[in-house]
């Protein structure tokens, strides 16, 4: 949630003592341009740190913005676990499943940027039966028998923007911006005061 302190709150009220409205006006402003930056800052972070698509994360993002009557913003990303073949997969075994269907040789996956691939020898590609929903994915063997597997999936999107050091770099971007753009509302809305006046 991105809000303005009572300090700032008291500061535009008291500047813009003679504009209708002027204080919500700047802050519910200021506010929606810092959510617009934080969701711009979580997709920039997310898929620099992980290997999925800037368009997907954006996609999974929501923003309550403020209003004239709410002066707060809500930024909220929502989303189930992801397949882990959407990540990064060694020797693009999908591609090659498709030609080749009963192929299921063992896979290397990355889900970060910043760390080595893991693979397993009980992690294979395969496509699986229909009554499983018949789809190309990532599965791994729950005993020594070829059967039962299970599916692999790596982490939802608001896992990994809950983390810490994630959430700390977005709340300051948000931050940052809040401040810049509150000043700047004051002004604009001083300025077209003025005119009026004139």
């Amino acid at each position: 949630m991105i809000t303005v302190s009572e300090d700032q709150l008291k500061r535009a009220e008291r500047m813009l003592k003679g504009v209708q409205d002027g204080m919500p006006k700047a802050v519910s402003s200021a506010i929606n341009r810092a959510a617009d930056a934080s969701r711009t800052e979580i997709v920039r972070i997310i898929s620099r740190t992980y290997f999925v698509k800037a368009e997907d994360v954006r996609n999974s993002i929501k923003i309550r913005g403020a209003s004239l009557q709410r002066l707060d913003a809500e930024i909220k990303s929502r989303g189930k676990a992801i397949p882990l073949d959407r990540f990064r997969v060694s020797g693009n075994p999908m591609k090659r499943l498709r030609k080749f269907p009963q192929a299921s040789k063992p896979v290397t996956v990355q889900v970060r940027r910043d760390s080595q691939g893991q693979g397993s020898s009980k992690t294979f590609a395969a496509r699986a039966r229909k009554k499983l929903g018949g789809r190309f994915g990532l599965y791994q063997r729950k005993g020594s028998d070829r059967y039962p597997i299970k599916s692999l999936w790596g982490p939802p999107f608001p896992i990994m923007i809950g983390e810490k050091r994630n959430f700390a770099q977005i709340n300051a971007r948000a931050q940052e911006i809040l401040d810049k753009r509150f000043d700047h509302e004051i002004a604009r809305l001083l300025k077209g005061f003025e005119g009026k006046r004139r």
